[in-house]
């Protein structure tokens, strides 16, 4: 199994909505498929957010039984401003932004950061530590649900419903559909009520089956459901909400764990992979390695399902349209079950760049041990970086740079 941070959310009854049949129904049901892309689009590309949610996941398997359950909360503006709030048994954290200076808060041990914002949004944790995955997973919310929603097939209208959440009901429209994962792993039973006035997900569950990285034979039965009382994709946030809070104990340069090697730079071996290597084939051609000769070639290999590559999208946005203008080609990898399925995420984002599916066999012979990864082969076809856009940022733009020396990173931040 393909070695990824774990990007669906998994939750079991424990919060359990009231969901009441709703037998009056005003005007024609909307075709199931595409009330799903309807919503997608809603949650594509938004610049203004406000969502609160709650999160219960479980795993089940014979030798081992997991349950938690989550409190988030996601604000964010114009100008980098933002709020992510998140609580769970292994830590709770506040991370703010005013648009000047970020602060990460560990709530449960007194310890802040305090520096610049970065220019392309919240510093989010490399290593996944005393409950860090709910900040990383609240951020990338609007993504993940919309990332859920194009990859979704198969989708079949069921009986519409009232999904109550603090005494709050919603008239929702159901839809039951199916999700590719990881290719060794079977398609999940995803359910979306889906609030008729406001075409926002009012209640989101998951249900499906993973197994362990070092011992794939074992597998365990997951299930998610996310509940989303408050849900508003234009929102007008008042500039209290990025007031930074007042230093709640001690400053620390970092809140994550010193593992030798984990916080910082991937150094991964530059294997170098044969010019007449097949890419893939498009409009009926095969595309080869060769066919880039001449030319800086970055390679990015993703999936719909990878929580951080949906994550890292807008920014290898920035990064492809201004490497493009440096005469580097970019090209994506996708590593999903279907084709069909990146196809689709591409087309609902209009991306620009080119992308071809993999069965796995590119991955193993480009040496990539986990994905987002990003390969940079300069115009000799020599491969100059192999690593993650995110742990190795400034070795990443230093190698395109010397690559193609026009290449202008600050625009691409």
């Amino acid at each position: 199994m393909l070695l990824r941070e774990l990007s669906v959310l998994l939750i079991l009854p424990g919060l359990v909505p009231a969901h009441a049949q709703n037998a009056a129904v005003a005007g024609a049901k909307p075709d199931a498929a595409q009330l799903l892309m309807e919503v997608a689009k809603k949650y594509a590309q938004p610049t203004a957010v406000r969502i609160e949610a709650i999160k219960e996941e479980s795993y089940t398997g014979s030798l081992h039984y997991q349950w938690t359950k989550s409190y988030m909360t996601l604000v964010f503006a114009p100008g980098n401003r933002f709020r992510i709030e998140g609580r769970s048994a292994y830590g709770s954290y506040l991370q703010t932004s005013n648009g000047t200076m970020e602060m990460i808060t560990s709530l449960g041990n007194h310890r802040y950061v305090l520096h610049a914002v970065p220019a392309k949004g919240p510093t989010m944790p490399h290593v996944i530590y005393a409950g860090s995955e709910v900040i990383s997973y609240t951020w990338g919310m609007t993504r993940m649900l919309e990332s859920e929603l194009v990859r979704s097939t198969d989708a079949v209208a069921l009986p519409d419903a009232v999904v109550t959440i603090g005494g709050v009901s919603f008239d929702c429209f159901v839809v039951k559909a199916k999700s590719e994962h990881a290719s060794d792993e079977p398609a999940a039973v995803e359910t979306f009520w889906i609030d008729k006035r406001s075409k926002v997900i009012r209640e989101y569950d998951s249900v499906g089956e993973t197994s362990f990285t070092d011992n794939p034979g074992l597998k365990e039965r997951y299930e998610v459901k996310e509940l989303f009382p408050v849900v508003d994709l234009d929102a007008h946030a008042d500039a209290k909400e990025f007031v930074q809070p007042h230093p709640p104990g001690d400053r620390v340069a970092s809140l994550e764990p010193e593992f030798a090697g984990v916080t910082g730079p991937t150094h991964r071996p530059l294997h170098q992979v044969p010019g007449k290597q097949v890419l893939g084939a498009a409009d009926g051609k095969l595309v080869t390695l060769e066919s880039f000769q001449g030319r800086p070639l970055l390679i990015d290999f993703w999936a719909t399902w990878c929580g951080p590559c949906v994550e890292a999208m807008p920014a290898l946005t920035r990064l492809a349209k201004e490497a493009e203008k440096s005469g580097v080609a970019v090209l994506s990898i996708d590593e999903d079950e279907k084709a069909e399925s990146a196809a689709r995420y591409f087309s609902a984002h209009a991306y620009t760049w080119r992308d071809l599916h993999d069965d796995g066999s590119l991955l193993r012979r480009f040496e990539v041990p986990s994905i987002p990864t990003l390969v940079l082969i300069d115009a000799q076809g020599k491969t100059v970086f192999n690593g993650n856009p995110d742990r190795d940022h400034d070795a990443l733009y230093a190698a395109i740079r010397k690559a193609a020396p026009q290449f202008s990173d600050a625009a691409a931040k």
